[in-house]
Parts: structure tokens; C-alpha cells; sequence
């Protein structure tokens, strides 16, 4: 962290950090960002949503007298701006009541709300669900309801609840568990194709109404996602972002420039000719013992198929190792220390210069 702080020269490249980072500098229950460069996640991370903060409109506020069978409704869920992002992502849901007044379609009544952060996933599938969900909780049963979804994972989980209720499981269980209680009112849900022109809509086989009903619920989502959007975190990631980008920038041609001058400086190089690799091998692993007894003197060497060779006494041992390690040799040396015991002992009768007998003289004086 000192370019990020103290480095003069970086803070001259890339600019001063915020003036709300200062107080935060040095503090020991940040030292993970401090020491390691380890983003607080309450720093990138957008403030969790812990009420969803309805609010209704229209028939959906006052539904006494209204005839909730001659609305066409649709729902819908938005990200926000910060959709891709799911450290930002704060998703919004909307339901829309609209009715055909002459050759227009006007809003009657809306439920705006946000997805909490709570044990489920903050995303748009899981706001798009819980609009639909809203719906049918606010209607009568005793209405026929025709619904237009842009989203079919809303359409795929009604008609895999209507099929079987085995399938409800995580994600998004609780809401998949609220629609098995509503199987009984009667949906027909159409699918539309969201933001693209009505004579587009209408070319590839929709109807005029969800066109209309689906623009209202997409607008007064991404409305109610943009109330919760944590702007303040994006601009602090933005400026985490571009002083890593401006950083890497400015410090990766001195790398370069410092890696150039070490491989410019001469290297020292071994006198004699180039040794083979197999050559390295055999001096890494050869191991020498020498013992003296007498005028007997021992030589072991201990390569890769090596021998082991006795000066004055003949003898030879020889067997194959590959790579071994210092417990072994030992081991082996050992051994090979107690054969040459044996032997010399065995050849001590041999060595020994006996006196030379004395030859009788014969004859007199």
C-alpha cells in the first residue's frame, strides 16, 4: 500500500487517493488491506437490502369495486444499472394492472418492491418470480388473469409447480413454495419479447395489449432498481479499477526496463568443456568412502550401477541404485565396511612374513 498512499512519484502518475480513504489509512482492523492489498468487501460491496419496501397503487391499493377480470397484467424484474456487477447488483420486481380504455392502454394499478438480501440469491430470475407470486397473492380467486412475462424461467417454474410439486427446491424455494398454494387460480401466461418496437412485437405473432402491459411493468422496475442502486460503491470500484489499470500501466515498462539490465550483466561461465546432463547426474549422486587398514587401502564409490573395489585384496562387490538418498548410502557403506573387515581378517594369515627355517649343517668342524 505504499504506492497506493505514500509513493510520491505514483500518487504524481496516477492522482491522490479519496479524501474519504484517508481516515480509513493504517487502521488495524483493515491491516488485511494495508499489509496484503485485500479489498474490504463492505468497500466494493453495496449496503444489503433488508426491506422490500412495497408500495401499491391504483386497483391494487383500493381493489373495492374494481373488476380485477377486464385488467391485463404483467410483471417483471430489473438489475438495475449495475446488473452484471453482483457485488452492486440490487434487483428490483413490478406488477402492472392496465386496461384498454378506447384504442389506448392506461395504467391502473401497480406493486413496485426490492429483492432483500437475505439467505436467497439477489438476482433478477428471483425478482422476476416474486413479481409474479405478488400477482397472484393480490388478485380475487375468482378471476381468470392473463399475464404477460418476459422472462421464462417464470414461465418453465409455473409449469413445472402445475406438473409436480416435487420440484420445488433450491434456488428459490420459498417462492416456488408460496405458487404451489396458488395452483388454483386460473392463468394464462404469454410470453413477450421485451424491448423491441411494437411492429416487431406484433410481426412475430404477439398481441397489442402485452406489448404495452410489459413496457409499463420493465419501466416501473428498473424505476424501483435504480432507487436502490448503490452508486456511491460503484464510483469507489470504478476508482479501485482504474488505479490498478493506471498502476500496472505505469510500473510494468520499470519491470521490463529492470529484468532487461539483469539479463545484460555478464554470466560467469565454468572453465573446460560443456557437461552433459547425464554427466551432472553421475557427480550429484556419486558418494566416495575411503578406509584404511594397514597398507590396505578401501575405495567405494557409489554411482548408478557402480562397483565397489578393494586396492590390494581382490575383491569386488558390485550392484545397481538409481537415485540414492544419504540413508541409504550409508546403510550400503556400511556393509561394505564389514566385508572388508571380514576379508582382511581372513587374509591376515597370508600377509604375515613367517622367519625362514634354519638349514642344518652337516659335516664337522
Amino acid at each position: 500500500m505504499h504506492m497506493l498512499f505514500e509513493c510520491p512519484a505514483c500518487c504524481q502518475e496516477c492522482g491522490p487517493v479519496p479524501e474519504t480513504w484517508v481516515p480509513l489509512y493504517r487502521l488495524d482492523d483493515q491491516c488485511h488491506f494495508w499489509l496484503r492489498g485485500l479489498v474490504p468487501s463492505a468497500w466494493t460491496c453495496g449496503p444489503l437490502v433488508s426491506d422490500e419496501n412495497i408500495v401499491r397503487t391504483g386497483c391494487f391499493l383500493n381493489p373495492e369495486g374494481c373488476d380485477f377480470a377486464c385488467y391485463f397484467y404483467a410483471t417483471d424484474g430489473s438489475g438495475g444499472p449495475f446488473s452484471s456487477d453482483p457485488r452492486l447488483r440490487k434487483c428490483a420486481w413490478a406488477v402492472v394492472a392496465v386496461e384498454r380504455i378506447g384504442e389506448e392502454y392506461v395504467l391502473s394499478g401497480s406493486i413496485s418492491g426490492y429483492v432483500c438480501d437475505d439467505d436467497n440469491p439477489n438476482t433478477v430470475a428471483r425478482a422476476e418470480l416474486r413479481a409474479f407470486v405478488e400477482l397472484l397473492l393480490s388478485v380475487p380467486d375468482n378471476c381468470d388473469l392473463v399475464v404477460a412475462v418476459d422472462a421464462s424461467f417464470v414461465v418453465n417454474v409455473f409449469t413445472q409447480v402445475r406438473r409436480c410439486l416435487k420440484k420445488i427446491r433450491n434456488p428459490h424455494g420459498d417462492l416456488k413454495g408460496q405458487l404451489a398454494t396458488l395452483l388454483d387460480k386460473q392463468v394464462r401466461l404469454t410470453k413477450v419479447k421485451s424491448h423491441i418496437p411494437l411492429d416487431e412485437h406484433v410481426a412475430a405473432g404477439g398481441e397489442v395489449w402485452s406489448w404495452h402491459a410489459n413496457g409499463f411493468a420493465d419501466a416501473l422496475a428498473s424505476l424501483a432498481a435504480e432507487a436502490v442502486a448503490p452508486h456511491a460503491v460503484a464510483e469507489v470500484n470504478a476508482w479501485i479499477f482504474n488505479r490498478a489499470k493506471r498502476l500496472a500501466a505505469w510500473i510494468i515498462p520499470r519491470i521490463r526496463y529492470w529484468l532487461s539490465v539483469e539479463a545484460a550483466e555478464p554470466k560467469i561461465v565454468p572453465d573446460g568443456p560443456p557437461r552433459t546432463k547425464n554427466e551432472l547426474f553421475h557427480q550429484a549422486e556419486t558418494k566416495v568412502l575411503e578406509v584404511t587398514f594397514g597398507n590396505a587401502v578401501i575405495m567405494a564409490c557409489v554411482v548408478p550401477h557402480a562397483s565397489v573395489f578393494f586396492k590390494n585384496t581382490g575383491l569386488c562387490l558390485t550392484w545397481k541404485s538409481g537415485l540414492l538418498d544419504l540413508a541409504l548410502v550409508r546403510a550400503k557403506m556400511l556393509v561394505v565396511v564389514i566385508l572388508c573387515c571380514v576379508k582382511f581378517i581372513l587374509l591376515i594369515p597370508c600377509m604375515v612374513r613367517t622367519q625362514p627355517s634354519p638349514v642344518p649343517i652337516v659335516g664337522g668342524d
